[in-house]
């Protein structure tokens, strides 16, 4: 249990940015992209099974070792504190990768619920978890998978999906998708896509 909190602490950061981040608004405009980044995006995918906006476009981005599809409204990458973000311009949708690291001896398997919420979503008020698994996959790695939705500190309801990915090597990933609930946002309408593209470098 001791492997599993002290992950869980280090994992909760990616979280914490995000849904602190979310729903706050924010305005800002997207910055030129960065080709020195760990971020590097390399074609446009057709969206026509699933058009929300004929203006928005799903694209697929590699960010630390982690190929998916990202909605085109997002801002690029940027470096936080080792985790990558991007997040559209009014704030009410954002993804986080981090790069990985050491997974202190922790195994997903010994991951619960409680566990999660206790480490993960310590801050959020009326939590509600929609699907946990600690027996997921990404990419045919295995990973604890959450789907939860709770009001954070700003008093804005968000939903997420995280993968934490445990690679054979002894390191994990944090992936985190979230947005607030019933935004409308091109990430929520798309989000089972979106998770579906992720691939993982080999």
């Amino acid at each position: 249990m001791k492997k599993v909190i002290s992950l869980a602490l280090a994992l909760g950061m990616a979280v914490m940015m995000m849904v602190g981040l979310t729903g706050c608004g924010g305005g800002e405009t997207k910055p030129a992209p960065d080709n020195s980044s760990p971020s590097s995006k390399t074609d446009t995918v057709d969206n026509k099974t699933n058009p929300v906006d004929d203006k928005i476009k799903l694209v697929s981005d590699t960010v630390n070792g982690m190929t998916l599809n990202v909605p085109d409204d997002l801002s690029e990458f940027e470096d936080t504190k080792g985790i990558m973000r991007a997040k559209n311009d009014a704030g009410t949708a954002s993804i986080a990768i981090s790069a990985p690291q050491d997974a202190g001896g922790g195994v997903p398997e010994a991951y619960t619920k409680e566990a999660y919420q206790s480490t993960q979503m310590t801050t959020y008020s009326d939590v509600t978890f929609l699907e946990f698994k600690n027996n997921a996959t990404v990419d045919g790695v295995e990973a604890v998978y959450a789907h939860a939705k709770g009001t954070n500190p700003n008093g804005v309801k968000l939903e997420l999906y995280n993968y934490l990915i445990f690679f054979e090597n002894g390191n994990y990933q944090s992936v985190v998708f979230v947005f607030s609930e019933g935004s409308g946002t091109f990430l929520e309408k798309n989000i089972q896509s979106i998770i579906s593209s992720m691939k993982l470098a080999k």
